[in-house]
């Protein structure tokens, strides 16, 4: 009595500890390898800002360590997935899943250790994220923006202008890479402006980079020199400009060219979102929401009560604004006159004099262009409000959008592991990849939308994870009922049946035979259903090519009296006494009356069928495979047959 539950709790404890030991190392090597598969992504993205800028082997390593930091929320939800599917395809294949189920354990039972297990995984990602990450993020993206304004390593191409030296432009034809001599060269230094720009032309010549990485010297062999001059005159007849022509056997030129990657100030990268936790990303999306309702609220009224104060008027005692008893007379008496006779705006504009109407129509292109410089200054400014509060908010909701999918990628990573039951790393792969396909299309997608304005954040933020969360409980519904639904064994086994309806044939034992059969008519028989089978396979509709099948499937008398005669036989040769016979006609295949139903016994019918395409082709393509296994089993037919014969000549009777 008091060891029944201990001997209850006893079995699901050891099951939940092997499910764990079973689940936590293939979740290391599935994010091991998802890590790594996104990171050489993102590397490969950054490439062209890493090379040929001559960094050290210490800020590589920093970036590779810092960007694969930042890439633990993308690679941890694909790894449980892929994790989740191998553990229950494992257990499923080797029918352990099966033994579980058998035992009294419900599937909600045996994923309860995994589920808290990923919970913690979600867990410790939140506050990885929130605490490791920002840091990360701004060590790696300064590392990138340092990388990006470096000086790239000198490598003058031929038969092209280089401008990667600043404030020069040179043209080489060809150079000797062994002794880095550059042949045939024009150089144009602007590096004191344009207006005297400097032609070089040299025969030869070799650049050379000093020690310490600052400074390029340029030495030239037999050349040339020309460089237009600044005039000093400044009188209005035109002059000669003045100009500079130098001829050289020898010429050298420093030029400023320093190389060294030098680190940027983290201090503007923690300024912007990527270096912010949630507190952090949260205050500064209130106060970029606090900023936009601020101008929307003032801009309105504003305008509201510019455009009520500017009111065009000819005289100046009709302004709103003058006070004075002669203004406010004149105004009522234009309001006593407008009740007894009212009036609209074209009739005031009709009776206006051309000067009136001139100074309206000018009045008002001034405020209206007033009003709309105000209106594109304020949209400026709200517009950048909006692109804070939304970059700052998308940060914050994506610190908690990853540990949620680590959470719905295991409901449907382990019930569909459980349908497919398919382990190792093939079927699992091609699930997980696709899945995760249609999770970043539907968050980039989402992204977009948020970035242009035309959904809130949360709902382009959320909608992978609104999109995949019914498809992990339908799923984990199926599961937990041991549905087929998903089984793709149960689609294979209906596709092969629907291309090949091929049964076995069962002959009922006659214990009594009343007439037995006669030896001399069997034979008879099977020399018939040879002749027929002759005759079947020379047919049009066995025999056509296979987009003709449509018109000639109406013919198929061949294979009807094939099948008659057979069946006739198969039921006179059950009354012989020999039961090695009648094992033998098991043996026989079921020959179908015809090819398929689809086929119309009009020919006319047949035609308009076979010339509606597409929808024709994949009946077309499933006549042709139905007629090949017909082929196959009359080719079986034949050995049966003579095996047939044999026994039936035999004197030895079972």
């Amino acid at each position: 009595m008091y060891y029944r539950p201990a001997m209850r709790l006893l079995p699901v404890k050891r099951l939940h500890w092997y499910m764990l030991r079973t689940f936590v190392p293939l979740l290391v090597m599935t994010f091991g390898i998802c890590w790594f598969v996104v990171l050489m992504q993102f590397l490969w993205k950054y490439v062209d800002d890493m090379a040929g800028k001559g960094l050290s082997l210490d800020i590589l390593g920093q970036m590779l360590f810092y960007s694969a930091m930042q890439l633990v929320p993308m690679a941890l939800p694909l790894g449980i997935l892929l994790a989740s599917l191998m553990t229950f395809g494992n257990l499923g294949e080797r029918l352990e899943l099966l033994a579980m189920k058998s035992a009294g354990v419900p599937l909600h039972r045996i994923m309860l250790p995994l589920f808290f297990a990923v919970c913690a995984c979600a867990i410790g990602l939140l506050l990885f994220q929130n605490n490791q990450i920002a840091k990360a993020q701004v060590k790696l993206y300064t590392i990138i923006y340092s990388a990006r304004n470096a000086t790239p390593e000198l490598e003058i191409p031929e038969g092209i202008f280089y401008n990667g030296i600043k404030g020069y432009n040179v043209y080489v034809t060809s150079k000797n890479r062994k002794s880095h001599m550059l042949y045939d060269m024009m150089i144009y230094d602007h590096s004191q402006g344009f207006e005297t720009a400097r032609i070089i032309r040299a025969d030869s010549g070799k650049l050379t980079m000093d020690e310490s990485k600052t400074f390029l010297t340029l030495n030239l062999f037999s050349g040339r020199s020309f460089q237009t001059l600044r005039r000093q005159s400044f009188a209005d007849q035109p002059e000669a400009v003045p100009s500079f022509d130098e001829r050289f056997s020898k010429k050298e030129i420093v030029i400023p060219f320093d190389t060294n990657f030098k680190m940027e100030d983290e201090e503007g990268m923690r300024g912007t979102y990527v270096g912010k936790n949630l507190v952090e990303l949260q205050g500064i999306a209130d106060s970029a929401l606090y900023a936009i309702d601020s101008i929307r609220i003032a801009i309105t009224p504003g305008l509201e009560k510019d455009l009520a104060k500017s009111r065009f008027s000819p005289s100046s005692l009709l302004s709103p604004t003058q006070k004075s008893p002669e203004a406010v007379a004149e105004r009522n008496n234009i309001w006593k006159k407008a009740e007894q006779e009212p009036l609209d705006m074209d009739s005031l504009w009709a009776t206006s004099s051309p000067y009136t109407m001139l100074s309206a129509l000018r009045e008002a292109n001034d405020r209206i262009s007033m009003v709309r410089n105000d209106i594109a200054y304020a949209t400026s400014d709200l517009q950048q409000e909006l692109w804070v509060y939304r970059v700052h908010k998308m940060e914050w909701f994506s610190r908690f959008a990853f540990p949620a999918a680590c959470i719905v990628f295991f409901f449907i990573g382990a019930p569909l592991g459980a349908i497919i039951r398919k382990g190792g790393l093939g079927t699992p792969i091609v699930a997980s990849v696709l899945l995760f396909l249609i999770y970043y299309m539907l968050d980039t997608f989402g992204r977009k939308m948020v970035n242009s304005g035309e959904w809130a954040v949360w709902q382009g933020k959320w909608l992978s994870t609104a999109v995949l969360l019914p498809l992990g409980i339908f799923l984990t519904y199926k599961a937990s009922r041991d549905s087929s639904t998903l089984n793709i064994d149960t689609y294979v086994l209906f596709i092969k049946r629907l291309l090949n309806p091929r049964r076995i044939r069962k002959i009922e034992y006659k214990d009594v035979i009343i007439i037995e059969a006669d030896i001399h008519q069997a034979h008879k028989q099977i020399n018939g259903i040879r002749t027929q089978i002759a005759q079947t396979v020379a047919s049009h509709v066995m025999s056509c090519a296979w987009p003709l099948i449509w018109i000639y499937g109406s013919e198929q008398r061949q294979l009807v009296q094939l099948h008659t005669q057979l069946e006739q036989m198969i039921d006179y040769l059950r009354d012989c006494p020999k039961r090695l016979v009648q094992v033998k006609l098991m043996d026989i295949p079921l020959l179908p009356k015809r090819i398929s139903k689809w086929i119309p016994q009009s020919r006319i019918a047949a035609y308009m069928l076979m010339l509606l395409l597409p929808l024709s082709l994949p009946l077309t393509v499933y006549l042709a495979v139905r007629r090949i296994h017909i082929h196959r089993d009359i080719r079986q037919l034949a050995p049966v047959l003579d095996e047939l014969d044999k026994l039936l000549d035999t004197d030895y009777e079972e």
